[in-house]
Formats: C-alpha cells, structure tokens, sequence
C-alpha cells in the first residue's frame, strides 16, 4: 500500500502518549542578573526595572521560572551577563557554559 492509499484512523485523545512535561509549573526565581555595559540597549528593551551602575553595566532583578528555556534565555547573553542570585542558577549557567565550551574546543 502506498501512502496515499493509506488511511488516516483517528485515535480517541486519552489513547495518545503526549509528553506533558510542557505543562509543568516549575516554581519561579527571583533572579538578579549583571549585564555588560554594551548590552543596555538591549536589556531596556527586555526588562523592566533596569538599573544602571556607576561603572556602565546593567543591573535587573526579575521573576522568572527555572526550567530549560530560563537557561536557555540566560545563556543567549553570551558572556555579556552574570547571574548574581540565586547562586543554584548561577552554578547551573556554569556547568552549561563550561559543558558547551568543552564540546566546542
């Protein structure tokens, strides 16, 4: 039989194996990140509550929950952020980078 021949059955939804890891509350973090002063453009655009130091670099505290893609969007920064708080996600965003510094070499 050919694909085109073949035909669809439609399976009752409670049959169907749907990974539901999508729909996870993950608790948030309050997460305060330090960006490079060359970033600021940026980061006024993504965040609110941006806070400017003497020095040029960008300081933002905000909610955001711990999970893949928190990760993911902090590391999108490059070297141009630093996670301050919580020290848990600080060391979560080094053993990433480190990982894929590792792979890449």
């Amino acid at each position: 039989s050919s694909a085109a021949s073949d035909v669809y059955k439609r399976q009752p939804m409670e049959d169907l194996k749907i990974d539901e890891s999508w729909e996870t509350y993950v608790m948030p973090s309050e997460v305060e990140l330090l960006f490079d002063r060359e970033l600021y453009g940026l980061v006024s655009e993504w965040f609110e509550n941006v806070v400017r130091e003497e020095d040029g670099r960008v300081r933002v505290n905000v909610t955001l929950p711990e999970n893949e893609w928190c990760y993911g969007y902090i590391l999108s920064f490059g070297p141009g952020v630093e996670v301050v708080k919580p020290l848990h996600l600080r060391q979560k965003i080094k053993e990433m980078a480190t990982s894929i510094a590792a792979k890449n070499a």
